[in-house]
């Protein structure tokens, strides 16, 4: 499939905190939050995997603080991002860029000097 193997445990473990998928010994088996995900539509599985935000850091975190201020300043999201992925905050912020337009739930504006929710 030409990904990266080293990612699976990271994958598994994403999917398990989202009961996506659980684990009994030693066995993966699909959850019924997982079967709807894996049969739904862009439209259905944004709407089921915002239902689960408030468990995903930092995104839980992010539209929390959105919230609260209505914006953030790239200084501010890229602290955010930091706090979680020292040392990788450049790519992780990409990362939850492209998740939060995916699931609608914040973006950068066109000047891109803030995170705006959607």
């Amino acid at each position: 499939m030409n990904e990266n193997v080293s990612m699976l445990p990271h994958a598994i473990d994403v999917a398990e905190a989202l009961g996506l998928v659980a684990q009994e010994h030693g066995n993966l088996q699909i959850t019924e939050a997982g079967r709807r995900i894996v049969k739904g539509d862009p439209k259905s599985v944004r709407r089921e995997l915002r239902k689960l935000v408030d468990k995903i850091e930092p995104l839980g975190e992010l539209v929390n603080l959105l919230r609260e201020k209505a914006s953030l300043s790239i200084d501010e999201f890229m602290e955010l991002v930091e706090k979680y992925y020292p040392g990788n905050a450049e790519e992780a912020a990409k990362n939850l860029l492209i998740w939060g337009a995916f699931l609608h739930l914040f973006k950068m504006d066109e000047d891109d000097e803030e995170i705006r929710p959607f």
